[in-house]
């Protein structure tokens, strides 16, 4: 099938956390926690050229590891994002009853955060056209050098970085049409 070389994607969405059957209406039995303009999927994996000294050039060229990171700027200050991603550094508001951050909070320097990683989906507005991404075991963290800015020009929006390790099923993380993406 020829493809349309002058459709432009637009890949707003929605994040949501433990999906359990994404054949189920959207939240797909998970918890959307915002909206988002966009979302990166970087590998920082190393690849290694092997260089033969004998022959003076590369003779293999190694497989990189699997380090994936996936980044994206929630909008707005969403109270269930941050009970969910930095559960370390929230409370609820004793008037408001809304998410209150505090830092350091519970969070401990050095103390691994393997338990509390979660399955995270972005599921486009657009989930016919558009490629869905299903991360297994993502942990979550305010990017680093982001900054939480109040500005009249821009909108607020929680900057998230999420390291991506292996899930249960050796699985890293998936990209594709959401239809064709499984939970496990």
């Amino acid at each position: 099938m020829a493809k349309n070389v002058n459709k432009i994607i637009r890949a707003s969405g929605k994040l949501v956390i433990n999906p359990t059957n994404l054949s189920l209406p959207f939240p797909y039995g998970g918890t959307q926690i915002g909206y988002t303009k966009s979302l990166a999927v970087r590998s920082l994996g190393q690849t290694a050229l092997v260089q033969s000294e004998g022959l003076g050039q590369v003779s293999d060229y190694l497989q990189a590891n699997h380090r994936w990171v996936m980044a994206c700027m929630i909008r707005g200050w969403d109270d269930d994002a941050l009970a969910l991603l930095q559960p370390d550094h929230y409370s609820v508001g004793a008037v408001t009853r809304h998410a209150l951050m505090t830092v350091p909070g519970q969070a401990i320097p050095g103390v691994s955060q393997f338990d509390q990683a979660k399955t995270v989906l972005f599921a486009p507005d657009d989930v016919i056209n558009v490629p869905a991404v299903i991360a297994y075991r993502a942990i979550a963290d305010i990017q680093d050098g982001e900054a939480l800015s109040w500005q009249r020009t821009q909108e607020l929006g929680m900057p998230m970085a999420f390291e991506l390790l292996q899930g249960a099923t050796g699985k890293i993380l998936q990209i594709g049409r959401l239809a064709d993406l499984s939970v496990t």
